[in-house]
């Protein structure tokens, strides 16, 4: 389950960094563009990290990246960014929609997972740890007195 989930995230961050590539070579992205270019170069290396370390920080990332580009689209499609205004009307803007809202659900459900294996490896099962005696505790400190 948490190699599809995986599998599907990166597949995500690489659709959706394909698509900033994408836009970013197009003329007309104006001020955006520069920004374009970072969420694709920042999308292969969340990616890359997400397939070969098995590590909670990249499950953070890829939710957090899904987040705020989606965030970002959001309020660029709502109150226009530099004078720029998005519809949902063609197909990069579907498929980077799609593929961030992929990212925020798989990045969550393989942070929520790496959390409780990490949670359960720190403390092994039917290791019980015995509660002090009061005059076990009583004993120490008398001794320590003298």
């Amino acid at each position: 389950m948490v190699v599809v989930l995986r599998l599907v995230a990166a597949l995500g961050l690489l659709a959706s960094s394909g698509v900033h590539f994408y836009l970013w070579m197009m003329d007309g992205t104006g001020i955006v563009g520069p920004l374009f270019l970072l969420n694709g170069a920042a999308g292969v290396v969340i990616a890359l990290l997400l397939l070969f370390l098995r590590h909670r920080v990249t499950a953070l990332l890829t939710l957090n990246f899904g987040v705020a580009t989606l965030a970002a689209y959001i309020l660029g499609s709502t109150l226009g960014i530099a004078a720029q205004r998005n519809h949902f009307d063609t197909l990069p803007e579907q498929v980077a929609a799609l593929s961030e809202i992929a990212c925020v659900v798989c990045g969550f459900v393989l942070a929520r997972s790496q959390r409780r294996d990490s949670v359960a490896d720190s403390e092994p099962a039917g290791k019980i740890r015995p509660a002090p005696v009061d005059g076990e505790v009583i004993g120490r400190q008398l001794e320590n007195r003298e």
